[in-house]
C-alpha cells in the first residue's frame, strides 16, 4: 500500500512532483481493483504529548485531588475532565436512549490537543487548585 501526504496546489491540483510516483503506482497495479480515498490530511498528537499528560495526571494532578477526597483512577479523571470540559457528543442507541459518549483524544491533532491542554490547566487550576507545568517546565 502506498500512502503519500502533500498540499494540493491552491487551484486544487497535484503538485509538480507528485505526478511521478502516482503513475508509478498506478502501472504497479495496473489490471487490478484498486481503492483511492483523498481526504485531508491531519497531523495528530505526538505519543510525547500523550505521555506528558499521563506523567501529568499521575504525579501532579492525581495525588492532589486525593487529598481531597476524590479516588479517581488516571484513565478515569481523563475521561471525567473530557466529559466536564464538553469533548463529547450525544449517541442513540436503537431504543431512542441519548448517551454521551467521550470524544477520543487520540484522534485529536496536535493543535486540538494545545486547546485541550490550557483548558485542562485552567480547569485544573480554578477547580483543585492545581498548577500544572507546561512540558518545558520541570515537574
Amino acid at each position: 500500500m502506498a500512502e503519500y501526504t502533500f498540499y494540493l496546489t491552491e487551484d486544487g491540483k497535484l503538485p509538480d512532483g507528485m505526478h511521478a510516483p502516482l503513475r508509478n503506482e498506478m502501472k504497479r497495479l495496473a489490471g487490478k481493483k484498486v481503492r483511492l480515498s483523498l481526504v485531508e490530511a491531519r497531523d495528530k498528537r505526538s505519543l510525547s504529548q500523550n505521555d506528558y499528560w499521563f506523567t501529568i495526571i499521575n504525579t501532579v494532578i492525581l495525588p492532589e485531588i486525593r487529598k481531597l477526597g476524590h479516588q479517581y483512577a488516571d484513565k478515569e479523571f481523563h475521561n471525567s475532565l473530557m466529559m466536564a470540559l464538553g469533548y463529547w457528543t450525544t449517541e442513540t442507541d436503537l431504543n431512542g436512549k441519548d448517551y454521551p459518549q467521550r470524544r477520543e483524544s487520540k484522534k485529536f491533532t496536535t493543535q486540538e490537543w494545545e486547546i485541550f491542554m490550557e483548558e485542562a490547566r485552567a480547569f485544573c487550576a480554578l477547580n483543585y487548585e492545581v498548577m500544572i507545568p507546561l512540558p518545558n517546565e520541570t515537574f
